[in-house]
């Protein structure tokens, strides 16, 4: 089986956090996908970007700020999500998909699906 086809079926790795500890994937890891299991508020989201192939993600932090990012980054108008107390909130049985490197979480408890880095 290939690492697309594991990461499909998230077989990779993967973790559970219901902490507010920051919380960093293993060496030639990022997380893939968050599942929530109570609502739940980001301190850091930390989007694993790729500038140089057009690949951002929604996190906490948004990249685009440069003229050049409206290309090459989330886009124009794009937001990051708003993270602490008054954050973006995500209640239990949702799903988010992108590319992390960093998570902290403020409330709540997820599961974290790794894929490569």
């Amino acid at each position: 089986m290939n690492n697309l086809e594991q990461g499909n079926l998230y077989q990779l790795g993967g973790a559970f956090l219901d902490t507010t500890n920051a919380f960093v994937p293993p060496t030639g890891k990022v997380v893939v996908k968050i599942e929530f299991f109570a609502t739940t508020k980001f301190t850091t989201l930390t989007p694993a970007n790729e500038l140089g192939s057009n690949t951002c993600h929604i996190g906490t932090s948004v990249v685009a700020d440069d003229t050049n990012y409206a290309i090459e980054g989330n886009g124009n108008n794009a937001v990051a999500l708003v993270a602490g107390n008054s954050g973006t909130e995500f209640t239990a049985g949702k799903i988010l998909y992108g590319r992390w490197s960093a998570v902290t979480l403020n409330t709540g408890s997820v599961i974290m699906y790794f894929g490569q880095a």
